[in-house]
């Protein structure tokens, strides 16, 4: 599916694992992050991993914190999906 897309939903393979589902978990790895202090993180299955870069997340004071590198706060983020060779 990673190659050829969902075919059965006719989901092309570039919005085939992308990593929208993550939106849903970001505030949940925030506070993760900060609770117990972290400064990297691991994303084992992460698919295509296009979501990280264009999250967006508004903050109570107005200002836009743009990826999720800077959304979480972390120094920095390893991808790695066993399905998907890049």
């Amino acid at each position: 599916m990673h190659q050829q897309g969902d075919q059965l939903k006719q989901v092309p393979a570039d919005k085939t694992f992308d990593g929208k589902s993550l939106r849903t978990h970001i505030l949940a790895v925030k506070q993760a992050v900060e609770e117990f202090q972290l400064k990297t993180l691991l994303d084992y299955g992460c698919g295509k991993a296009k979501f990280y870069d264009y999250a967006e997340l508004k903050t109570p004071n107005g200002k836009t914190l743009r990826g999720l590198k800077q959304i979480w706060g972390v120094d920095g983020i390893t991808f790695y999906d066993p399905g998907f060779e890049p």
